[in-house]
Order: structure tokens, then sequence, then C-alpha cells
């Protein structure tokens, strides 16, 4: 074990800029000899969770012992709330994993050929893979993997290096949806889509969701009875990605021909809106939201045949 001292621990270890802070503080006690993460936390007087929460006095503390400004060490920490600030991007916890790991065995793979530290130093977790809409890797294409428990990263995968090295041979064996990497990209701070970019990333991913049910039940048989609405289906966001990106004139089209399409099969239109409805109707007091709850109430009320006296979404 390396002594520590007031002026900080003696080896240093860069702070990826898409780094997770649990990942870092793995990394900076295995650099300077200790045993473990734990050990480490114990003897400097650290408490991990908080260090994954970003408690202001906990990354006060880490941020003496390594050089790293609190606010860099913030930046991509999991905070609680129903609601967080991720890499400066607005995100509803129920849209990434919190606990445990999430990685791409080919990032791992290229951070055990890179440097000169022990190997256990190398690899590092991603802040863009703990997203749920992020299924493959956008630079490798390779499906991320998930472990619930949280134990040594980087001692974990190099005990375990060639499994690692075989499944990162997978890489590029499918093209990743456009979808994972406008979503990564965008935590990253890095603009993707001339409309996405302009709502909260939360609504952006629930705006896909909704699209892609909306497409969803167009192709299902009927529309006689209110569907459930399905949320958090990775195929479900991409087919609405698809839709949203292009901005509203493109979800302006689809949506008119899903009405045409139910009323040529003669299908009930009473539930063709259903999916927007189910999302909307808990969020009328939003301001975030009324933007889009205008378009879609201006678009049924424009394309839906309805009786004097009648209005959508409580207009």
């Amino acid at each position: 074990m390396t002594s520590c001292h007031s002026a900080g621990l003696p080896v240093a270890v860069e702070l990826h800029n898409d780094e997770l802070p649990l990942s870092f503080l793995s990394r900076v006690a295995k650099a300077n000899g200790f045993q473990s993460l734990v050990e480490f936390c114990d003897i400097v007087g650290l408490d991990k969770l908080k260090v994954r929460s970003g408690n202001e006095r906990t990354l006060s503390k880490l941020a003496v012992w390594t050089g790293v400004p609190v606010s860099r060490l913030a930046r991509f920490a999991i905070g609680p709330g129903r609601m967080l600030n991720f890499g400066g991007q607005a995100l509803r916890r129920h849209q990434m994993y919190t606990m445990g790991m999430r990685f791409c065995p080919a990032c791992v793979a290229d951070d055990l050929c890179k440097g000169t530290r022990r190997s256990g130093v190398r690899p590092y977790l991603r802040a863009s893979h703990i997203l749920k809409v992020v299924v493959d890797c956008p630079t490798h294409g390779v499906p991320l993997q998930y472990r619930p428990d949280e134990i040594e990263f980087g001692d974990d995968l190099v005990g375990n290096k060639p499994a690692i090295v075989e499944t990162s041979e997978l890489r590029l064996v499918r093209i990743p949806h456009p979808a994972n990497a406008y979503f990564a990209s965008r935590i990253g701070g890095q603009p993707g889509s001339e409309f996405l970019d302009m709502i909260p990333a939360y609504l952006a991913l629930e705006l896909c969701e909704v699209l892609g049910e909306l497409d969803r039940v167009a192709r299902s048989a009927s529309l006689s009875k209110e569907t459930p609405f399905s949320k958090e289906s990775e195929n479900q966001i991409f087919r609405g990605f698809d839709i949203a990106k292009i901005g509203l004139p493109a979800i302006s089209i689809f949506l008119s021909n899903h009405v045409q399409t139910a009323i040529h099969q003669g299908r009930s239109l009473r539930f063709v809106y259903s999916p927007v409805w189910q999302w909307l109707k808990n969020e009328g007091e939003n301001p975030a939201y009324s933007a889009l709850f205008s378009f879609f109430r201006d678009h049924a009320q424009a394309n839906v045949p309805i009786s004097r006296g009648q209005a959508f979404f409580g207009a």
C-alpha cells in the first residue's frame, strides 16, 4: 500500500472526459497501490456512494487527493431525485442504469492495449454507456454488457481478459443505430439533430418512445381498443428517432399517414392518438411540454373528424 499525505496522492491519474466518477476513484486507488477501492476509501475517508452521487463535500476531498477540479468530478455524477443533470443534460432516472456497471468489451480491450500503467488501471467506464437507449457501442458496434454488482472494475476485467478479447472481436458485426451515437454524443456536448437538440434530452427520449409506439400501433392488427403504452423498448425508440430527428414536418407527415391508414382500414379513430394522450395527460402544467402538447393537439383536431363541441387533449 502507498502512504498518503495531505498534499495529495503520489501517483496522479488522468480523468477521462467521458469517465464516471466511481470508475475514476477505482483507478486512482489501484494506481496508488491500494488492494481495493474499499481499502482506499477507508484510509482516506471517502464514501464511494457519495462520490457516485456527486456529494460536494466528498468530491472536494477527492479533488484535494487527486488534483482534479470538483466541477470535472461532478459532471457525470448520478445524484438523488427522479430528474438528473448528467453531463449538462436533463435526464430522468429511469432512462439510465444508475447502479452496477455497463461497458463495451471492445472499449475495454482497447484500453488494455494503451498506456504503461498496470493493466487494472487502464480500463474505465464511459458515461454514455449507462444510458438505456445506448445498447450498442457507438464506436465499435458491440452490444454493451451489464453487471449488476459493483466490483473492482479494472481488475475483474483483466482477470477475464480472454473472454473480453473474444467478445471484443465481435466489433462492427452490426452497424449501431444512429440513436446510439446521437444520445451518447449529446451528453458529451455534441449536437446531432437540429430539432431534438432544442428540447431537453429526457423529452427527446420520451418523444422518440411515443412516436415509436405510434408506429407500432399503426402496424398492429387493430386500433379497436386502447393499447397499453409500452415504454423503453430500444427498437421502439429507434423507430421513433428515425422520424423525430428530421423535425416537426416529418412528424406531421407521419401522423397524417397514421390517421389515413386507420381510416382506410376502417379502424376506430378514437384511440389513434392514445399513446400521445397517455404521455401528455399528466404534463399539462409542465412548460417543457407545452409546445409539443400544442403540436399534437392541433394536428389531431385538423386531421381527425370530430363532432361539434368535441376537442382533443382537453383543448
